[in-house]
């Protein structure tokens, strides 16, 4: 048999249980938020330290050694400083070629998109020197050179190599 409560204690029963509800919630927002918060710091700091490591030359690892590039031209005025936070557009690169610009901006730049130069068949976004972009144009002499916001890198693999090394000075 079940006791007989008055409404009083029904009601401070009721208004206990709720508190207790109310505060174990209000406690478990709380500390998720700082749980969350703390995941977050960690994951910063951590890509500090990596950005930090990426930033040391001796660190990139790309197809071609530097004393290999070092001959290639780069008449360029931007440096890697010109493409962090910013999207980096990336146009006429073939699949080795996009692959090389991942693995030498890896943990330094992380919005790499592809872009075409001029007007496009392909659903990409259309830029022009107005903006930031680098064209990579396939062609017997190697060097890297820059018209307005354009960074034109004609060789291949090769000279594209000494534009990253160049990055990083």
């Amino acid at each position: 048999m079940k006791s007989i409560i008055s409404k009083e204690e029904k009601e401070r029963r009721e208004k206990r249980r709720t508190r207790t509800i109310s505060l174990t919630l209000l406690l478990i927002m709380v500390l998720s938020t700082f749980g969350y918060a703390f995941i977050f710091y960690r994951e910063d700091n951590q890509k500090k330290n990596q950005n930090a490591n990426s930033n040391n030359q001796d660190e990139i690892f790309l197809t071609y050694p530097k004393e290999e590039v070092n001959e290639i031209p780069v008449n360029i005025t931007k440096n890697l400083e010109n493409y962090k936070g910013k999207i980096f557009y990336l146009a006429g690169a073939n699949e080795n070629e996009s692959i090389e610009v991942l693995r030498g901006l890896r943990g330094v730049i992380y919005n790499i998109q592809p872009a075409c130069y001029g007007h496009c068949e392909y659903d990409l976004p259309e830029k022009n020197c107005t903006e930031q972009l680098v064209v990579l144009v396939p062609g017997e002499n190697q060097r890297v050179y820059q018209e307005e916001e354009c960074i034109f890198i004609e060789g291949g693999l090769k000279a594209l190599d000494a534009f990253l090394y160049y990055l990083y000075k």
